[in-house]
């Protein structure tokens, strides 16, 4: 049988939901045989092509498709799509979205009855977990004829729009109204094949904006369009973070690429002789939407960048300044006009006043209900260990003596936190939001003073600071050269801690030393680790004992017991490997003894540095600090979190926070471990530091020490119990009041209503839940939240829904968490019992459970 439409799926990384828009095809009114569905892959990097290779080996009607390199957009994919369709008709649907039932059916059979070359529905936003619909305003609607209008205030109740507007439109050409044009919703329509590849239809490849640019060529070419008040595309609000959608990227390729595609439908209008009206309808509104939204509102887009967008749309903003018929407000009337006249300074500016007006107000405001530590702005001049270790924690704007004022204008700054730093992090050390060692230094000699010499170049650190005194902003200074520096005259840091507001320091003893200063704001703050780079995920790990670290020929002390340890590792059963953080250095003092060259491997830069502390199951660290009460080694922390085995010299920072659960070597005279005893030791560490001494402690205990307020989160657990019958209710309420986590709810579900009624008469506290309103949870509850089936036949440690939450600090939300005597290593599962997830995942356990589908989930054993 011939097929009547050609459905054209692009697909990369879309693992999780391509299954809920295949479902929705094959469950189409229309018939899922009377459709030709076509993969195309470009180029996905997870198991999206087996998935869709899967559908093609079970249904005739499958074509799946793959593309030989990754295009970044979906037009290569589609254009490959339309060159295999055979049917009559063409319809295009995202991976991560779906059709409505009958959508199929009611355009092809509108798209027979009125023979145009083109049928509109409508599409919606809709809540996945909910099923609410919110109307996205169709092409009756011009969806941008006020781009000024948040979306909320573009969308409207589907009854209210229904009744409003007539069930069906029909026009011969777009001459006969030419505003339908602002309206690009690519899904909701169906087109006539043929129509499309005789007038060489087809959308521009490797640029965002492709589909913008196919629907105007095809709505200004085709003859007979029609409209239909139906929505046929349910547009899902609920997205992969990690998957951005493209059309929301903001790079500077990605822009560059909007603005080619408006300039190809410049072109194309002026060769149809309709530049005024897409102008008018489309694109003074397209411009204003791409500069509110890729331009103004991001938090961070280089000036130069600002630059060369605005002139590589010269012709594009130039024609909008020129016909501008009263569609431009002030605001963007000014930025216009200023780029048509090439003032990009006075562009910039126009676009900061802008955003301050409307954006940084309203971030303003919801401050005043007091923002989570990691929603906040923090403006850091920190050397890349430290960027890389509080990065995560809050929002890092590391700032420049070049580009400083320019940041702190731009961005509502909470905090100014600065380090005893050497180089600084700026824009030439990010590598894809990892800050690396590298030439570029851009506070090189500008944080410390020389007292021999009297070098001083602070003048920008002042500036900063006197600029946050004039606007409120607390600035915090953090000496992590205490108490091995405090008196170096060559490069000093006390004269500076003590401009600042607050200072924190990582000796203890050193906070009289500040206060005999006159500075009274003085608080200790150690390392930590950060577990997003330095957690216990398994690796196949060797008997090597790994050293990271340094030779300082100066501090004679460190050298002779790196010597003793390194001679006693070498002659134990273990072997020795050193990871030279100087190795590109020529200086003498920097040279290990030539006997261990051996055992001697180049430096590894930052970003590796987790598996290295995971290469092996038990490390080396030596401290040059042996007398402070809480300065140590941050790989103490970091080899703790990482899950491995800590061998030391004997420090009293070290030993007052762990006592015997690292092994000092200067204090053994061989080493003879049990396995046992490594794997005790080691868990106890992890959990210490998980609980204790993460980088989030570290900051959350900054903001408690100079008193800003900020708002915790709350991760409520809600633990659901399947019963049928009475007795099961006593023996439910036992293990629930077992479990150690204060912030958990208890659930009944069952089909049996008459349970209710036991169920409240035993505990008012716990919630009975039938089957059909079991979605409720995952309607009220938000992605703080958890969620545990429990089965009763099996045992659960009292402390693992506290243990689990732990480990969530480091692992994505869509991981399930699991006891198992195979710790910290993932697999794929079909079983959902006593497994903690995110709330996030309800839906997809709920289909399980209900028998929907049988789905396999990633879990990882604690």
């Amino acid at each position: 049988m011939h097929p009547f439409i050609s459905v054209i799926i692009p697909v990369y990384n879309v693992q999780f939901t391509i299954e809920s828009c295949f479902l929705s095809l094959k469950n189409q009114t229309i018939g899922f045989e009377n459709l030709e569905i076509i993969f195309v892959d470009d180029c996905s990097t997870d198991n999206s092509p087996t998935i869709i290779g899967n559908y093609e080996k079970k249904y005739d009607n499958v074509k799946a498709i793959y593309s030989k390199e990754n295009s970044g957009v979906a037009g290569k994919p589609r254009n490959m799509g339309m060159n295999i369709a055979t049917a009559k008709y063409v319809m295009f649907l995202d991976p991560d979205d779906t059709f409505t039932v009958d959508a199929c059916e009611v355009l092809y059979n509108e798209i027979e009855k009125s023979k145009a070359d083109i049928v509109s529905g409508l599409h919606s936003k809709k809540n996945k977990f909910n099923n609410n619909e919110e109307i996205f305003p169709g092409l009756i609607i011009n969806t941008f004829s006020d781009p000024e209008k948040s979306w909320s205030d573009r969308q409207g109740d589907v009854d209210v729009f229904k009744q409003k507007y007539p069930k069906h439109f029909y026009m011969d050409s777009i001459e006969d109204k030419f505003s339908v044009l602002g309206n690009f919703g690519l899904s909701s329509k169906i087109f006539n094949l043929d129509f499309i590849k005789s007038n060489n239809i087809s959308f521009p490849e490797y640029i965002p904006g492709e589909d913008s640019v196919f629907l105007f060529n095809a709505l200004i070419n085709a003859n007979g369009i029609a409209f239909i008040n139906k929505i046929i595309y349910s547009y899902t609000t609920f997205r992969d973070g990690d998957n951005k959608s493209v059309s929301f990227q903001v790079d500077l390729d990605k822009n560059l690429g909007r603005i080619k595609a408006y300039s190809l439908m410049l072109e194309i209008s002026e060769e149809k002789g309709i530049v005024d009206e897409y102008v008018h309808y489309i694109l003074a509104n397209k411009l204003t939407y791409f500069l509110k939204n890729f331009i103004i509102k991001p938090e961070y887009i280089p000036e130069t960048d600002m630059s060369c967008i605005f002139d590589k749309g010269y012709d594009l903003f130039n024609e909008v300044n020129k016909r501008d018929n009263g569609v431009l407000s002030p605001e963007f009337k000014n930025i216009i006009e200023n780029i048509a006249n090439r003032n990009y300074d006075e562009t910039i500016t126009a676009c900061y006043e802008y955003k301050r007006k409307y954006f940084s107000n309203s971030v303003k405001v919801n401050k005043k209900t007091i923002p989570f530590a990691k929603d906040m702005n923090v403006a850091v001049v920190l050397d890349p260990f430290t960027y890389n270790s509080y990065s995560n924690e809050f929002n890092a704007i590391p700032v420049e003596p070049e580009n400083w004022h320019e940041k702190f204008e731009r961005e509502d700054i909470d905090l100014f936190f600065c380090e005893s730093a050497f180089s600084g992090v700026g824009e030439g050390n990010l590598v894809e939001g990892i800050a690396v060692e590298n030439n570029y230094s851009p506070w090189g000699g500008k944080i410390g003073v020389n007292l021999i010499h009297g070098w001083d170049s602070r003048n920008q650190l002042m500036d900063i600071l006197k600029y946050c005194k004039e606007h409120g902003i607390p600035t915090i200074f953090w000496n992590k050269e205490d108490p091995t520096s405090f008196d170096n005259p060559n490069y000093n840091f006390i004269d500076t801690a003590l401009h600042f507001d607050y200072i924190f320091t990582t000796d203890e003893d050193s906070i009289i030393r500040y206060r005999a200063r006159g500075h009274e704001n003085v608080h200790v703050l150690l390392f930590a680790s950060q577990i997003n780079l330095f957690n216990p995920i398994s690796t196949k790990r060797s008997n090597d004992i790994i050293f990271a670290g340094s030779w300082y020929n100066q501090f004679e002390n460190r050298c002779k017991t790196m010597c003793d340890f390194f001679d006693k590792i070498i002659n134990s059963k273990y072997g020795l490997k050193i990871y030279n953080r100087a190795s590109d250095s020529t200086a003498e003092n920097r040279m290990f003894p030539a006997k261990y060259d051996p055992f001697i491997y180049p430096k590894v830069s930052f970003d590796k540095m987790p598996s290295v502390y995971k290469e092996s199951k038990m490390a080396l660290n030596i401290n040059t600090v042996t007398d402070s009460h809480t300065m140590f080694a941050r790989r103490v922390y970091e080899l703790m979190s990482s899950n491995t085995f800590i061998l030391s010299n004997y420090s009293k920072g070290i030993y007052e926070l762990f006592k015997d659960n690292v092994i000092y070597l200067d204090r053994i005279d061989s080493l003879d471990l049990s396995e046992e005893e490594i794997s005790k030791i080691c868990e106890e560490n992890l959990y210490d530091v998980l609980q204790n001494h993460t980088y989030s402690n570290r900051f959350k205990y900054i903001l408690n020490c100079i008193g800003f307020k900020y708002k915790e989160s709350i991760e409520e657990v809600n633990i659901i119990y399947k019963a049928e019958n009475d007795d099961e209710i006593d023996e439910i309420i036992a293990d629930f009041n077992s479990i150690d986590y204060y912030y958990k709810n208890c659930f009944i579900l069952s089909k049996n209503v008459n349970l209710k009624k036991s169920v409240e008469n035993k505990d008012n506290n716990i919630t009975f839940m039938d089957y059909e309103n079991i979605y409720f949870l995952s309607e009220n509850s938000s992605d703080e939240n958890y969620f545990l089936f429990r089965n009763m036949d099996n045992k659960i440690n009292s402390d693992f829904i506290k243990k689990a939450l732990l480990h969530y600090k480091y692992l994505e939300n869509n991981i399930g968490i699991k006891e198992n005597n195979e710790k910290y290593v993932f697999n794929k599962t079909r079983e959902y019992e006593d497994t903690l997830f995110n709330m996030s995942q309800f839906d997809n356990i709920i289909e399980v459970l209900l028998k929907y589908r049988i789905n396999k989930f990633s879990v990882y054993n604690i």
